[in-house]
């Protein structure tokens, strides 16, 4: 028995129903199933025929992308089909939607509604006490990233000395030569390191998370901010104006109102206890029989 993963080309959309997969497999009775990763790309026939042939327990995908290959998996082959975040077409056409509340989701019975994206859980570490870590996204359609802006802050953050060691990681979207310039600034400041995205792999992300105390993120990011909060540290979210009022804009306000975030010169979130959505819905999945011919007895 398998799960399938209809998968695009985003590196994102992948982590979320990884997150998802990951959670479904730790369940009790369902640790055996198998995983299979079906492009989106594929032709729809050969898709079809293959679904046919192995009979999945499910499919799941993340992005628009992968939208209409989860509805004909449904209509065609009866596979049960779930999709992570709001989708470009109708919530009746899938057979579960996990969808962010900041998406104000209709309620529906085959809706469930999240805090968040989902998120992996980080390899098990160590935390480093005096461990910090600072992700930088780069301009939105959400917030104004002002380099200057950000710059001040992260010098603000190291002069108050809240954590002996840092790290400072941009992304494929951080304003070109933002970073070199940090590293310029800090070059005579020990306990400061620095990683360019084209250097890092891709399990450098999950295991930086699973090691520092505490974790600032640009709050355009919006998945690298759930990943630091699934990953159990305290979070700090860099103040960025709103360019107007977006889910993402409103997902940031909601998760300070819960003080699940702090901010620049606020204190942050100590004892937050590890985000763990993905977990959630696969339990509330498995509590509705939703997999079926897949559980193990």
């Amino acid at each position: 028995m398998r799960i399938w993963r209809i998968v695009d080309s985003r590196t994102g959309h992948g982590r979320q129903s990884a997150a998802l997969v990951d959670a479904i497999r730790a369940l009790p009775g369902l640790e055996a199933l198998g995983v299979e990763d079906v492009p989106a790309t594929r032709s729809l026939r050969a898709t079809l025929r293959a679904a046919r042939a192995a009979r999945p327990v499910c499919a799941i995908g993340a992005g628009h992308a992968t939208h209409s290959r989860l509805v004909a998996l449904r209509l065609l082959t009866g596979t049960p089909t779930i999709v992570l975040m709001r989708p470009s077409l109708p919530y009746g056409l899938f057979s579960r939607c996990i969808v962010p509340e900041h998406d104000a989701p209709p309620a529906r019975g085959n809706i469930i509604p999240t805090l968040g994206a989902l998120a992996p859980k980080p390899p098990p570490s160590l935390r480093e006490a005096g461990l910090g870590l600072v992700l930088l996204g780069g301009d939105s359609k959400h917030f104004v990233f002002d380099p200057g802006e950000i710059e001040a802050q992260i010098s603000a953050l190291i002069a108050n000395a809240s954590a002996e060691r840092w790290v400072i990681a941009d992304s494929r979207r951080t304003p070109k030569g933002l970073l070199t310039k940090l590293e310029d600034r800090f070059a005579d400041v020990p306990g400061i390191a620095f990683m360019h995205a084209q250097d890092s792999g891709p399990d450098w992300l999950p295991e930086m998370l699973g090691r520092a105390r505490q974790v600032w993120v640009s709050p355009d990011s919006l998945s690298m901010v759930f990943e630091a909060l699934t990953a159990g540290a305290a979070v700090g979210l860099f103040s960025l104006t709103p360019k107007r009022q977006t889910r993402v804009v409103r997902a940031m306000e909601g998760l300070r109102a819960r003080g699940y975030v702090g901010t620049p010169g606020n204190v942050l979130p100590a004892g937050q206890k590890a985000l763990d959505e993905a977990g959630r819905v696969a339990r509330l999945l498995a509590a509705d029989n939703f997999f079926g011919r897949g559980m193990r007895t």
